[in-house]
């Protein structure tokens, strides 16, 4: 059994993270601010907290888009790779129970679809006639800076940093809701 300990090594662990969110656009900021003030509190303290309720991650992996060429030379076929495409980042987030973090993506996500200011109110004749209407943010102010996730072992000797930069809620999963 020690000989193969010797030969196979010790293997990383895969549930030691941390996720450091930072860069949030002053955009954003003032909005989920405003509209959320009650929720939050200090919204940097509740960022760096959101990190640690943070379920899973799931990195990101990459694949080539390729192109295939027929007719250079007769009955072969050649395949070249011409562009690097990186699947999406998927995280999972604990919910608290006063719901902080279905509220803070929420509150994302309703600003990069041009989500109304706080003092305005939703016009619900309008809405309800089908004139209501949606102009979605810069992605300058909405995208976060830059993430990164650390990955570390149990004993802190081995790490390793990943860094995303560009980033916004593209969708939410389901939220259930039973008994």
């Amino acid at each position: 059994m020690s000989d193969m300990r010797n030969q196979i090594g010790t293997l990383a662990q895969n549930n030691y993270y941390y996720v450091e969110m930072s860069g949030l656009p002053q955009t954003l900021t003032d909005h989920l601010t405003t509209r959320y003030s009650k929720v939050f509190g200090d919204l940097p303290k509740f960022t760096h907290r959101l990190g640690f309720l943070c379920s899973e991650a799931t990195l990101p992996t990459s694949a080539y888009a390729t192109a295939e060429t027929k007719n250079d030379f007769m009955g072969v076929t050649q395949e070249f790779a011409h562009t690097r495409i990186y699947t999406d980042l998927d995280m999972t987030f604990y919910v608290d129970n006063n719901y902080k973090v279905l509220k803070f993506f929420e509150g994302w996500m309703d600003y990069v679809g041009g989500g109304a200011a706080a003092s305005d109110e939703v016009d619900i004749d309008r809405t309800l006639s089908g004139s209501a209407y949606r102009r979605f943010n810069y992605p300058k102010d909405y995208k976060m800076n830059s993430m990164r996730i650390y990955k570390f072992e149990r004993d802190y000797k081995q790490q390793i940093k990943y860094t995303f930069v560009n980033l916004f809620p593209k969708s939410m999963g389901a939220v259930s809701v039973a008994y």
